[in-house]
């Protein structure tokens, strides 16, 4: 069955299910409209087309079926698509859910229903093409969520012809609910058009998922951005000075912000108001006063838990005193002696006041908000000095990056007075948790933040549910005392169609839609997924299973922050975690199992613990394998120096030696003996290092595995590449092949210089001096297919060629382009660069490494070209960040560029005297890389799989000397 298809034949009194092949070959079955339903860790979009997800459907297609606990929520997604002519007047309507012998049910009211709407996207990020599977293509990725009984775009819902309504759908299970297998249904009524039913079955496990938070979700916005949306004065926004609880004028957008806190604590994330202050004046002999009442009608319920239902207060509170308030130039400046005395005055008055309420444990303080500069740095010393002196108890919130002491070093920082430390991810370093946590403050520690994927996980609006749910993962790992988001609003421009700068928007403005309320989004859903997870491992822990939660939560997610760094801070390694939904399923099944057992502890019969085996090893199957991260190779002159041997025609040819670098992760929790060697060699080629033996790998570890073989000569291919298999073998658990290329070619020499006028048609045809079958960056570019052969080419796929002369170095690209008009160029000589990719323009690139002597990437020349001949010629590459040092190098380079109608070509002229001595060298590290903003692909001609600017990941070429036009490698 490819979905759940539930089809009728207009006018029949009842309904009547079907299966594909239930009818008669050739028949057609006048179906009104398709239903579908996926679980929530499916991606799903306008575009994607409708599947059988097996992970929720019986075997016979007609059964969603899903597990939970009690207290827990549950959710899948229900896609409904309009026949030609569309539907009118379409209901959802849930039944109650009860026991096989009606004795305990789940009232219908359980079942909450929300219309998924869209959000155009046609560009990605770096971090995108980066992780993505496949490539990626302009198309609506669902998120906001509108409540199925919303007065405005809620049903009944009208369709047009072949419209898709898509759903999610929301099963909370409440606190007291017994276990046991409860079936019930979803019916949908399409008025004229008929009716549908499908069964739900839900199989609730005898224990109850905890109210108690393993760490703080904590999430901020500001009361303006929701009387921007909702509050209208004389036809404008109206944004108060000040919250007065008691000014009708602002009951609107007070109950909205009461509405926002109470949704996002539902979804046990939990909010503070970030620009809430109480009144300040001043009595009659100068004396500063704060005045609470109108703070505290607000915050107060939100402390102490009285505003929700759980009675659970929330986790985290800011006190009302930052670099923005009160305002330093009312006051001299932020160094002023008026400002010291004032901000020491609020900030203790803060402090007595949170204890008088009881919120001791939930106060902090955030006084720096703004971006990390060298003036944001020097203020927050000076806030947080001044804080940690007047009121030691308030703990301190740092979201800038602060080093990590040395051994030994006992001097006073500049981070001293930080509690609570949420740096970007890529700063983020795990063994800092220990250092901030005091067991005093439940506050204190390392607070995770998303941001600089794939650092950490993305929380966007394109990021997969797997990301979305490892972020609470990762902070259980590594055991953080915090999950952080700066502002969960950021509804800046048309927040329903350019989700731009919305990295952790976790909720949706309904007044643009007509809607008096705020939206949540799947992300909200998706989050609170890996939140309840989060407290099935902390279950598992309290019960004393720590290995056991170690074990998931190492498998599912390994490195993050500093450890997700490659060769440099600027290298993110991509496989972080899994991103695949169905195991994520499968690691929420074996948690369940697991806190079963440690909560409802039985005696285990033998089929028991085969049965616990049997769900270990199909776990680890699907999770853990020594992988392969990234493969590099480059071919050199014998001990990387010319060795001139004589041949059976008694010309001089170069041994030539290739080396593979094969960088190795072990994601098992055990040990293993590693073997890596080349399996098959090329013709005329021997091993020199054959074979390399790791011993004891240990679990997360990381090593390279060096090869090298030798030969006369690399075998002529159309690419430039010399393929080769290695055999990776884990003892005694994985073993397979991967196969991977040396680039190689030979820069032929031209009798007759060409024309430069970017057209191709004077360059000869000569296989040696051809790079072709470029590698797409990232994920893409690494998958293999099933038998190990390497997959992810470019689909634009492009040509590189290299000649010569006695006075120049010539270099020529062909690039395969279906829409040379609509190509993205900007005339000037900027590149904008986004975690070290070129984006926002077509361009191609050249790097050089003339003797392959450089270490890093400030030694390479790069030549950079795009299509309107404009040309950027450095040493290194000056990236933002920066990846080393980089300065202008005028080369001399002469370029011309060409447009055809399938293609772009340009053509380059070096002198080979820019090089000095160096461009007399024989082998030359390159590679040739492209970019393409519109076909979404970043691919270079040595397939380097992380980024492009490491010397160990150029391809080589060898240039044959001038004067001696037959010496070459080989015979």
């Amino acid at each position: 069955m490819a979905a759940l298809l539930l089809a009728t034949v207009v006018g029949c009194e009842e309904p009547v299910a079907r299966r594909p092949g239930s009818v008669g070959a050739g028949r057609r079955v006048p179906a009104v409209m398709d239903v579908w339903v996926a679980s929530d860790m499916r991606t799903l979009t306008e575009a994607t087309e409708r599947f059988e997800d097996a992970e929720i459907l019986s075997r016979d297609g007609e059964t969603v079926r899903l597990f939970a606990g009690a207290n827990e929520t549950v959710s899948f997604q229900l896609v409904i698509d309009a026949p030609a002519g569309g539907l009118s007047g379409v209901r959802i309507l849930p039944d109650a859910l009860a026991t096989a012998d009606k004795s305990v049910a789940l009232p219908a009211e359980c079942i909450r229903l929300f219309r998924m709407l869209p959000l155009a996207v046609s560009t990605f990020p770096a971090w995108y093409l980066r992780l993505a599977d496949r490539a990626p293509q302009p198309d609506a990725y669902y998120d906001p969520l509108v409540p199925a009984d919303a007065p405005r775009g809620g049903q009944p819902y009208h369709l047009g012809s072949g419209e898709r309504l898509a759903l999610w759908v929301d099963l909370a299970v409440p606190r007291d609910a017994k276990s046991g297998v409860y079936r019930g249904a979803i019916r949908i009524d399409a008025g004229l058009a008929g009716g549908w039913r499908f069964d739900v079955q839900l199989r609730l496990r005898d224990y109850v998922l905890p109210d108690v938070r393993p760490f703080a979700a904590v999430g901020g916005f500001s009361h303006d951005a929701i009387f921007r949306e909702f509050v209208r004065r004389d036809g404008k926004p109206f944004i108060p000075s000040h919250l007065d609880s008691d000014d009708p004028h602002l009951a609107e957008g007070i109950s909205l912000l009461r509405e926002l806190v109470t949704l996002a604590h539902e979804h046990r994330l939990d909010l503070f108001d970030g620009a809430l202050q109480p009144r300040i004046h001043r009595d009659v002999q100068g004396r500063l006063k704060m005045d609470w009442q109108g703070y505290d009608r607000i915050v107060k319920p939100f402390l102490d838990g009285s505003a929700f239902a759980d009675g659970l207060g929330l986790a985290a509170w800011p006190v009302p005193y930052c670099e923005d308030w009160p305002v330093a130039k009312y006051y001299g400046g932020f160094d002023a002696p008026n400002y010291r005395q004032t901000a020491a005055k609020i900030i203790a008055a803060c402090g007595r006041h949170f204890r008088s309420l009881g919120a001791e444990d939930q106060m902090f303080a955030w006084p720096c908000r703004g971006k990390a500069t060298a003036e944001a740095l020097r203020r927050f010393e000076r806030l947080a000095e001044l804080l940690h002196r007047t009121d030691a108890g308030i703990p301190v919130l740092c979201t800038f990056s602060i080093p990590t002491p040395k051994d030994g070093d006992d001097s006073a920082g500049w981070g001293d007075p930080v509690n609570i430390l949420a740096p970007p991810a890529r700063f983020l370093d795990p063994a800092q948790t220990e250092r901030f946590r005091t067991p005093q403050r439940p506050l204190d520690g390392v607070w995770l933040t998303p941001g600089d994927t794939p650092y950490l996980p993305p929380l966007s609006a394109i990021a997969s549910p797997a990301d979305v749910c490892a972020l609470a993962w990762f902070a259980a790992k590594y055991d953080c005392t915090g999950l952080f988001l700066p502002d969960v609003l950021q509804w800046k421009g048309d927040v329903f169609h350019v989700p731009d700068d919305e990295e952790t928007r976790l909720f949706y403005p309904g007044a643009p839609l007509g809607l008096r309320c705020i939206l949540p989004s799947v992300r909200l859903k998706r989050l609170r997924r890996g939140l309840q997870d989060a407290a099935y491992l902390w279950v598992l822990r309290q019960h004393q299973r720590e290995g056991v939660a170690r074990a998931i939560l190492s498998a599912m997610v390994r490195y993050a922050g500093l450890a997700a760094a490659g060769d440099n801070p600027l290298d993110p390694r991509l496989e972080g975690w899994v991103r695949d939904g169905d195991v994520w399923i499968e690691a929420r099944r074996l948690l369940a199992e697991e806190v079963r057992q440690a909560v409802r502890p039985r005696t285990r019969t033998d089929r028991d613990r085969i049965a616990d085996q049997v769900r270990w090893q199909r776990f680890s199957e699907r999770t853990c394998n020594v992988a392969v991260e990234r493969v590099r190779t480059f071919v050199r002159g014998g001990d990387l120096s010319l060795t001139d041997v004589p041949s059976d025609a008694g010309q001089n040819v170069h041994n030539l030696r290739a080396t593979v670098l094969a960088s190795l992760y072990n994601e098992f929790d055990r040990s293993l003996e590693t073997k890596v060697r080349i399996s098959s060699l090329p013709e005329g080629w021997k091993s020199v290092i054959g074979e390399y033996t790791i011993p004891r790998f240990l679990p997360g570890a990381r090593r390279d595995a060096k090869l090298v073989i030798e030969g006369l000569d690399v075998p002529v291919t159309p690419d430039g590449k010399m393929p080769l298999t290695l055999e990776i073998s884990a003892e005694p658990t994985t073993r397979g092949t991967l196969q991977t290329e040396a680039a190689f070619l030979v820069a032929g020499r031209f009798h007759t210089p060409p024309s430069l006028d970017g057209k191709l048609d004077d360059w000869p045809t000569r296989p040696r001096a051809a790079a072709g079958n470029f590698r797409l960056l990232g994920r893409r570019g690494m998958r293999r297919s099933d038998n190990g052969d390497a997959e992810g080419l470019a689909q634009r796929q492009t040509f590189a060629f290299a000649m010569q002369d006695d006075e120049n170095l010539y270099f020529a690209f062909r690039c395969e382009e279906p829409d040379p008009a609509g190509m993205v160029v900007h005339n000037d000589n900027l590149v904008r660069y986004e975690q070290l990719l070129a984006c926002g323009e077509d361009l191609v690139e050249i790097l050089l490494d003339p003797g392959a002597k450089a270490v890093g990437a400030e030694d390479l020349y790069h030549i950079l070209v795009k299509p309107n001949a404009v040309v950027v010629q450095e040493i290194g590459v000056q990236t933002d960040p920066p990846l080393g040092r980089s300065r202008p190098f005028p080369l001399g380079a002469k370029v011309a560029a060409a447009r055809q109608k399938d293609h772009w070509s340009v053509e380059i002229a070096i002198p080979r005297a820019a090089f000095g001595a160096d461009g007399k060298e024989a082998f030359w590290g390159v590679n040739f890389t492209r970019f393409s903003p519109r076909g979404q692909e970043a691919s270079s001609w040595s397939g380097a799989s992380r980024y492009f600017y490491d010397p160990r990941c150029l391809g080589t070429m060898y240039v044959p000397p001038p004067g001696n036009r037959e010496l070459q490698p080989g015979r």
